[in-house]
């Protein structure tokens, strides 16, 4: 039990320690690329004198429609993707760069650790329902055993405080990696010089997320995870055990 415990205390540590890192790295990624997307000289479209004939090429088509049919004020910003935020050495590119990095940096962390993560959840998750069981019917014997109560009680709530502190933790990263990716389909509603080649490039973005045994964890994974061992609590509670006369041994 001892190595048990030492296991789940150093596995679930590293994986805090991991997602806590990312989501911190990712939150600071995004704010960087907010403030250049509120870099820029403002365009107003109306100073450029546009009728049917001549098209300048900086305008894309649906601009000049949406000019042509409300003819009306239709202010854009002009971002230079090589802009360097003053205080930090970050451009467009240097933050996809490192992002991309993060995809991999995710990819391999999970690949072995997800796993092993997977196997200690299960246990987990099985030490908390035995426990909550052997509770319940050690309070329905006609002698009940307090002790034995509050051992496995004690053991129960410990378990659960640690494994859903680790999961509220983890699912952290994915909301970060998320908000990131929304702010850069903000940055590509300007203008800028490769719009078309940074729209590409937004394909190739995943979101990076922590998984356990696989699966990504998100903020519905903790709701969902209770919910699951709660319900594994009341068929534990609900559980009858058989009657004496029909050949029960004590």
């Amino acid at each position: 039990m001892f190595h048990i415990w030492i296991h789940q205390a150093f596995s679930i540590v590293l994986l805090e320690m991991f997602s806590v890192t990312y989501a911190a790295l990712l939150s600071e990624m995004r704010n960087v690329l907010d403030q250049l997307s509120k870099h820029g000289a403002i365009q107003d479209f109306e100073e450029l004198n546009i009728d049917d004939n001549q098209e300048p090429r900086e305008l894309s088509k649906s601009a000049l429609e949406r000019m042509r049919r409300h003819r009306r004020f239709i202010p854009d910003r002009v971002l230079n993707p090589k802009d360097v935020l003053s205080g930090t050495h970050y451009c467009l590119s240097s933050l996809l760069h490192d992002y991309k990095k993060i995809m991999i940096a995710a990819q391999q962390f999970n690949a072995w650790a997800g796993k092993i993560m997977g196997g200690t959840t299960m246990s987990n998750y099985g030490q908390f329902i035995s426990d909550v069981f052997m509770m319940i019917q050690l309070l329905k014997e006609p002698d009940v055993d307090f002790l034995g109560v509050f051992f496995f009680f004690e053991d129960a709530c410990a378990g659960m405080t640690m494994l859903f502190r680790m999961l509220i933790l983890v699912s952290k990263v994915y909301p970060a990696s998320n908000e990131f990716l929304k702010t850069y389909k903000t940055y590509l509603q300007h203008q800028t010089p490769d719009r078309r080649y940074l729209i590409r490039y937004q394909k190739t973005l995943r979101i990076v997320a922590t998984k356990i045994g696989g699966y990504s964890t998100n903020p519905t994974t903790v709701p969902h995870g209770i919910n699951a061992l709660m319900n594994y609590y009341i068929g534990a509670a609900m559980w009858k055990r058989p009657d004496a006369s029909s050949g029960r041994r004590t």
